[in-house]
């Protein structure tokens, strides 16, 4: 699994760069070579919540179409926790979806 992080707005160092890779290989990793890529965004968000942070997960999956999800936090840690977890639960909804298709008669 490839992963690409990107930033408006935030800081994109070694420690954060670690952390996403080590917290979507804890998420994602079960699935193997199922999941391709990973693309993560960081952004601060608009309005009121300006002060929040805010992380999009793109999936590339062997097939597709991607999955995208997205989650707001305190901080950028907060925010991509919240954005694996909820990566996790749509991929695997989304393996389970295919095969129940694929073993239809």
């Amino acid at each position: 699994m490839r992963v690409h992080i990107t930033g408006e707005g935030v800081q994109i160092d070694q420690t954060l760069h670690q952390f996403a890779e080590r917290r979507l290989a804890l998420a994602l990793g079960r699935f193997g070579s199922r999941v391709r890529r990973v693309s993560v965004r960081f952004w601060r968000g608009e309005g009121p919540t300006r002060a929040a942070a805010r992380c999009r997960l793109g999936i590339a999956l062997a097939s597709p179409p991607p999955l995208v999800v997205e989650r707001e936090g305190s901080c950028v840690h907060v925010a991509l926790e919240g954005a694996a977890e909820r990566a996790e639960r749509a991929v695997e909804r989304r393996l389970a979806a295919r095969q129940a298709l694929a073993g239809r008669p």
